[in-house]
């Protein structure tokens, strides 16, 4: 009888159930497990991944066992390369029979994460372009409805623009494989992400990028301006956009819950708070005037693209470009006979460089 009662045990201490809500969630680098310990078992967790992750562990079907903490237990277990013991299990009375099962469920982040008192966020695209918000807390509310969004914001951009980083942190994990948007239910945990995690433990989550539209990775560090990929319409999405929610692990009832917070825009030179209104555009302006050539003054005007269009990375001002490298009228005409061809060649090669130089250009502060 004990003998069976044990190979129960062996068999139940090692199923464990991960609540997660897309499968990104389940590749990332996270797991918990019961192990041996002595005359009982422990359960650990290891996080080898760069984000805390927020954990509660419960044990069901159990007889004849004590554990060291009450349970569920709600706990966080920050990144590391060695496990961390959670519980403990033993038998309740010496030499008599005990099983149990554990039972686990987790979310990637730092749980009842606070924003910073100040912490700032620039808008998510270049420097000296304008796009339009389609969705903003304080306007008409299509799809933000729910906890996970309701500070959210949504801007149209047009496929293939370049997206930025809106404050600096860590990347937490990206998904960029997917390639169908439309308004179908079965797309609303489809869409190409990237999320970053910030030093107050708050998260982003920039949704709808372009199929492989995604230009960094799980672990880098990236500072506000950064590009972090191309903006697309995949997922649940009836046009190419942008969405961006600001987001922290809570404890509701007994699971966990994602949801959004306000946050704060800062636009201008000196910087000032920016409000976003629903169908206006913005024109982000940070630091440095526009590239010669550039206009300025005056409204914004609302970048514009082909939908559907091919992908492509969008050039700050070619034009002026062309004028910095444009010859002096005089001295081309002095070039003597024959001499054109090689002229020409050196401005061509030229101008590419100029090119290079300007358009990686990043703005704005970490």
């Amino acid at each position: 009888m004990i003998f069976s009662r044990c190979v129960l045990l062996a068999l139940l201490v090692c199923t464990n159930a991960f609540g997660a809500p897309d499968n990104a969630q389940l590749r990332y680098p996270f797991s918990v497990e019961s192990q041996k310990d002595g005359d009982g078992y422990r359960v650990v967790a290891l996080n080898l991944g760069p984000a805390p992750v927020s954990v509660k562990v419960s044990i069901t079907e159990f007889e004849g066992i004590a554990t060291d903490q009450p349970t569920p237990l709600f706990t966080e277990v920050a990144p590391g390369d060695r496990p961390v013991v959670l519980l403990r299990v033993q038998r309740a009375v010496k030499g008599e029979p005990y099983t149990f099962r554990t039972f686990s469920t987790w979310m990637v982040g730092k749980l009842d994460a606070a924003q910073a008192n100040d912490a700032e966020y620039r808008l998510p695209f270049e420097n000296h372009e304008a796009f339009s918000f389609s969705q903003v807390p304080d306007g008409p509310i299509t799809t933000h409805h729910d906890a996970v969004s309701r500070y959210a914001v949504d801007i149209a951009m047009p496929q293939g623009t370049s997206v930025v980083a809106a404050r600096g942190g860590i990347v937490i994990s990206t998904e960029a494989s997917r390639e169908i948007g439309a308004l179908d239910p079965a797309l609303l945990e489809k869409a190409n992400e990237v999320r970053i995690l910030h030093a107050d433990g708050t998260i982003a989550t920039y949704a709808h990028f372009a199929h492989q539209g995604i230009f960094v990775v799980p672990g880098q560090r990236v500072s506000a301006g950064a590009e972090i990929g191309l903006a697309g319409s995949t997922g649940y999405s009836s046009g190419p956009h942008l969405h961006l929610a600001i987001q922290t692990v809570k404890r509701v009832a007994d699971e966990f819950a994602l949801v959004s917070l306000p946050f704060r825009f800062v636009n201008g030179n000196p910087l000032a708070t920016y409000t976003p209104r629903y169908n206006q555009p913005a024109r982000a302006e940070y630091g440095l005037p526009p590239p010669v050539g550039a206009t300025g003054g005056g409204p914004a005007e609302p970048a514009t693209a082909p939908i559907g269009g091919a992908l492509h990375k969008m050039s700050m001002h070619p034009e002026a470009l062309l004028e910095d490298s444009a010859p002096d009228q005089a001295l081309l005409a002095e070039v003597p006979p024959g001499g054109w061809l090689a002229g020409m060649v050196a401005l061509a090669f030229g101008f590419r460089a100029s090119t290079r130089k300007r358009v990686r250009v990043k703005y704005g502060s970490p």
